[in-house]
């Protein structure tokens, strides 16, 4: 089971891979390891502040520095440099427990082999057995109500043009139910890992249905699906599909964020690519109130919730508190940064705070804040479907919003991967003071392993 290092709460408290029916035992070397995973650091390397640890080797080439960084930080195992970049990052070997998943048999599965396994290719609809609805998400983590707002900011209610105002009662929203939808393409390992932390968080007990939308159809992502009671979808199987042009069944992000609102009949979608690890080091409680957390902001107005850790916040190029933020900006991607400074405990005293961010709830933590201060990413979020699908943007300067919604933009961008993140930021998805609100804590971890 892959855990991060960096988070000193995790040290010596590793758990070992679900007992998977077709998991059996292999070997590698360690000297010629099948994976480098990104050695996480804390403090000074070569200098600077850094999140992941990495060097700049500036114009010289070979790095001259790569030995003797390496040689200081535990757990290197080389830099890897590439041509033209001048930034080196320090990598490091499979953990024992990264190595149980490069041993999994299913790796080389095949498509004759998944069908002897399960029986059929098409598994069943994803759903639960016994509808799992809100109040019964509550009762299994011994809460009694939807966690309350404790602050009157603004954007505690969505913000200006989106605020419903109050926050309904558990028995309102009697019936209700949450959904998880997981994308994946071609790193069976990573989504081994991910499978395996969803079922020990208990996630996968208290959501009512579960979508998992299988870019490239590599048959072991297909047996994970399956074995999981995943609902699978191809993307050759959607009628009148937007493929992504450049590979054979295949949808980008954007195109797959759309599918999944279309596909699923949930009310609030937790939306996971399959790198996003639940942190199972929680409570089953203390999950499930974050859960509620985030569907009592989205009930008040908010329109996205975030929910990946705020340990891994900023690990890009980030900067101390405060200090990599460009308040004054007037466009979107100057201004891209400016929401990791909301993690940080001083988030009150950066400068015009009480109309930016707002600590809304004390117990589960969230702070929201609006779209005019942030990038767009679907890094670990959960949303309402309808809203995604239904609503368009308020106010901004383009009144003709590109697809009609948040979803519809999603699908627009068929043709690029990188489409949805780029073009909302070049359009300024800022200029419609979108809602948005962060777990302070977070409860997934972006966790790479085959790719």
């Amino acid at each position: 089971m892959v855990l991060p290092d960096m988070n000193p709460q995790f040290q010596g408290g590793r758990v070992n891979t679900r007992t998977f029916s077709m998991l059996e035992s292999g070997s590698f070397s360690k000297t010629t390891p099948p994976a480098l995973f990104d050695t996480p650091c804390a403090g000074m390397t070569d200098g600077n502040p850094v999140c992941a640890c990495q060097i700049n080797c500036g114009s010289q080439a070979p790095c001259p520095k790569t030995d003797a960084v390496c040689n200081k930080v535990d757990g290197c195992f080389e830099v890897a440099t590439a041509p033209n970049n001048p930034w080196g990052t320090l990598k490091r070997a499979p953990s024992d427990e990264e190595m149980d998943i490069f041993s999994w048999s299913g790796m080389e599965y095949s498509m004759g082999d998944v069908e002897g396994l399960f029986g059929s290719l098409k598994g069943g609809d994803g759903r639960s057995s016994s509808k799992v609805t809100l109040e019964n998400v509550a009762a299994s983590g011994g809460v009694s109500e939807l966690p309350q707002v404790t602050n009157q900011n603004r954007l505690c209610s969505g913000g200006t043009g989106y605020s419903t105002g109050r926050t309904p009662t558990l028995d309102e929203l009697k019936g209700k139910t949450i959904g998880v939808a997981a994308l994946t393409f071609g790193t069976p390992g990573t989504l081994l890992n991910s499978m395996n932390s969803w079922d020990q968080s208990g996630l996968l007990d208290i959501v009512d249905e579960k979508l998992l939308i299988l870019n490239g159809e590599n048959p072991a992502e297909l047996a994970l699906g399956l074995d999981y009671g995943f609902k699978i979808l191809r993307p050759k199987d959607i009628p009148n599909v937007k493929m992504n042009p450049k590979y054979d069944n295949v949808v980008t992000i954007g195109a797959a964020f759309y599918y999944a609102m279309e596909q699923m009949t949930s009310d609030y979608v937790i939306f996971l690519e399959k790198d996003f690890m639940a942190d199972f080091t929680l409570s089953k409680e203390e999950f499930i109130k974050e859960l509620l957390g985030g569907v009592a902001l989205l009930e008040r107005g908010a329109w996205i919730i975030r929910l990946r850790s705020r340990t891994q916040q900023g690990c890009d190029s980030f900067k101390i508190c405060g200090k990599g933020a460009n308040w004054g900006a007037k466009n979107g991607n100057a201004r891209k940064k400016n929401h990791w400074s909301f993690y940080c405990d001083n988030f009150a005293s950066l400068p015009n705070a009480e109309n930016m961010i707002a600590q809304c709830m004390d117990e589960p933590a969230y702070r929201c804040h609006t779209s005019y201060d942030t990038n767009w990413s679907l890094n670990a979020v959960m949303v309402e479907k309808s809203v995604m699908l239904e609503e368009k943007p308020r106010g901004g300067r383009d009144r003709d919003f590109v697809g009609g919604s948040l979803a519809g933009f999603g699908l627009s961008t068929y043709d690029a991967q990188d489409g949805f993140e780029r073009l909302m930021i070049e359009r300024d998805w800022g200029q419609y003071r979108i809602p948005v609100c962060i777990s302070v804590g977070g409860i997934f971890y972006h966790a790479e392993v085959d790719g």
